[in-house]
């Protein structure tokens, strides 16, 4: 069985710019991590990674950049895991922020 889990949050950088930091772990070691974060009602940003050595707990992160009118987003984390036994997807929450001029 493979077992795949997303944990995440998210910290504003400055007024237009938010870092999402994640940690993605698996019972299994995995070959390639495919994740995006979603500012909710804006759009997504994705970042994709071959993990070196393959391991079961992998930390990273994605920028997301908002310039319209000063708005609160909800964050959401949507990671898919391709390990030996096959692709698999997770999700979760990973706070919000409010971005904007």
């Amino acid at each position: 069985m493979n077992i795949i889990t997303i944990t995440g949050a998210t910290k504003k950088q400055n007024t237009t710019t938010a870092y999402t930091t994640y940690i993605v772990t698996s019972n299994m070691p995995m070959l390639k991590i495919s994740t995006k974060a979603t500012l909710k009602g804006h759009k997504g940003f994705s970042s994709t990674v071959l993990p070196y050595k393959s391991p079961s707990k992998y930390g990273g992160g994605i920028y997301s950049t908002y310039t319209g009118s000063k708005k609160y987003f909800s964050v959401k984390l949507d990671s898919q895991v391709t390990t030996q036994l096959g692709t698999k997807s997770t999700g979760s929450s990973a706070g919000g922020v409010t971005l904007g001029k």
